[in-house]
């Protein structure tokens, strides 16, 4: 997930403000904040490039967007290299700007994907199992910068976050239709949780996540936030139905928080992997584990947008670490 502009804009008069917010330090004593090293913890060590979207299979297929190499690697239910979908020789794509961003699989072999600068910023579906001799096909095209990517299967709908229009597409996967929801302040990662009718998004550069009912799209509340784009970039959403949990990918601060559906602090855990401080990206859930992308290096200081994206480092790795590390446990239960 890159990032185009810094917003400081007001937020909206629809939107409730959270009763949760917090500071992003990491005091030694609380139980709510944790430090771990994930260095032995890699998926297939430095093996990937600007690693950002990430989902997998039914069956533990699992598959790693490379956004800066248009590429998404494909591995088996043991990590082990399995594939490589390659976009590069699309029509129309363009090297060195085109990007694979957030990607989300289904249970018929099918994987939605976000590629920006590709037809407009497009969501495209590709066939796991036949991608080398088939062409991706374009559901949406000009939606301008797509982000991320969340499937409700249940319900046969799909959502695609427009982060420079503040919009996040509502796709019905059986008729075709199209619905926009606007007036978003960078929209990002989603999730849903018990509540279906509910949809939790990332405001990237707001510093929060809000909650949008489906059915009534005018009703928005900011249900978590994490102090300012100086210091917090909440990113990829997941939920743990197990839990009733959210999980937050935090890029700026390199953490991964776990929270309530109402938005309170569960666990802040501050992640240092092989290339030192973690940027998580993307993130999933998965056989009591959570698995998440590194994707770059987040904590150097911020100047100007522009200059800051084109001196950016990014990186090669992508972890798996046990999902109790985002419960308060004690140290003795923690695997």
């Amino acid at each position: 997930m890159k990032f185009l502009v810094i917003s400081f804009a007001v937020l909206f008069s629809n939107l409730s403000f959270a009763k949760f917010s917090f500071s992003l330090d990491y005091p030694t004593t609380n139980p709510k904040f944790q430090m771990i090293d994930v260095s032995d913890k890699s998926i297939a060590a430095d093996s990937f490039h600007a690693p950002e979207g990430i989902s997998m299979k039914s069956d533990g297929t699992l598959f790693v967007a490379n956004h800066k190499k248009a590429t998404i690697s494909i591995l088996d239910k043991l990590f082990k290299p399995k594939g490589t979908i390659r976009f590069n020789n699309l029509p129309g794509w363009i090297d060195g700007e085109s990007q694979v961003m957030g990607i989300q699989a289904d249970k018929s072999n099918n994987l939605y994907i976000a590629l920006v600068n590709y037809q407009g910023g497009a969501l495209v579906k590709v066939n796991t199992e036949s991608y080398e001799n088939s062409i991706p096909k374009v559901l949406l095209r000009d939606l301008g910068y797509v982000n991320s990517v969340h499937l409700d299967e249940s319900n046969d709908r799909l959502f695609i976050s427009v982060s420079d229009n503040g919009e996040i597409y509502h796709l019905d996967l059986k008729n075709g239709d199209v619905n926009i929801i606007e007036g978003l302040i960078f929209p990002n990662g989603m999730a849903q949780g018990k509540e279906a009718d509910w949809l939790y998004i990332s405001q990237t550069m707001e510093s929060n996540i809000i909650r949008i009912n489906l059915k009534d799209t005018s009703i928005r509340e900011i249900v978590w936030v994490g102090g300012n784009a100086f210091n917090s970039w909440p990113d990829g959403l997941t939920y743990s139905k197990e839990h009733d949990m959210f999980l937050v990918a935090d890029n700026r601060s390199g953490s991964i928080l776990s929270i309530t559906p109402s938005g309170e602090l569960i666990k802040q855990v501050k992640i240092f992997g092989k290339e030192g401080k973690s940027a998580p990206a993307s993130l999933i859930i998965q056989d009591g584990n959570v698995l998440f992308t590194d994707l770059w290096v987040a904590d150097m200081p911020l100047v100007l947008i522009k200059d800051y994206l084109d001196g950016v480092k990014y990186k090669k790795n992508a972890y798996k670490i046990p999902l109790t590390n985002f419960l308060l446990l004690s140290k003795s239960e923690l695997n």
